[in-house]
């Protein structure tokens, strides 16, 4: 069954990929750049996978896009201290991709939300995580991690998320064009 939203969820990606501020959202974080991210974060997500996921077809409609960038942005609010550069990119992004999808799917407006406040998020006692390398700093550029063996986990497209269908979405409460705190549900 084709998708008749495809065209405009690419257009969408597209612009949401090559925002200022999108780099660390682009592609999986990996455990060399942050190590205790798979013990924090139980559904990884980032663009390059969203990307995937609309190409094949499981991303059938913009409420489920948008729920897999509420995705991202979740995590890294849950992932990262406030006052990290981190938290603020993913602050700014939920704002852009959120106008972003009103704008271009008006009469769905109601369903896209900014990501609440993330309830306890910061309160857990973790500590600020050490930033991600930029290009610039490449894992070359450090003996240490030159030389240990790359450990990563499984891209996030492999791995057994469940894929929430129209009927998913319709069926739990999500596609009733009310605000939802995904955070919440993704802990």
């Amino acid at each position: 069954i084709p998708c008749p939203d495809r065209d405009r969820m690419l257009h969408v990606w597209k612009l949401v990929n090559d925002h200022a501020e999108s780099e660390i959202f682009r592609v999986p974080v990996t455990v060399d750049e942050a190590p205790t991210y798979y013990d924090v974060i139980k559904h990884p997500m980032d663009f390059s996978t969203i990307y995937q996921r609309v190409m094949q077809g499981d991303i059938r409609c913009p409420e489920q896009l948008f729920l897999y960038y509420q995705l991202v942005y979740a995590n890294c609010f849950l992932f990262n201290d406030k006052q990290t550069v981190f938290y603020r990119k993913s602050r700014n992004m939920d704002a852009y991709t959120t106008q972003l999808m009103k704008d271009t799917w008006p009469t769905r407006a109601e369903f896209f939300q900014l990501n609440p406040e993330p309830h306890g998020s910061k309160q857990s006692g973790r500590p600020k995580q050490p930033s991600r390398p930029t290009k610039s700093t490449s894992s070359s550029s450090s003996p240490a991690l030159a030389s240990a063996a790359p450990s990563s986990p499984p891209h996030p497209s492999t791995l057994p998320i469940p894929l929430p269908t129209v009927e998913d979405l319709t069926h739990s409460g999500l596609f009733d064009g009310k605000p939802h705190n995904f955070i919440d549900q993704v802990l």
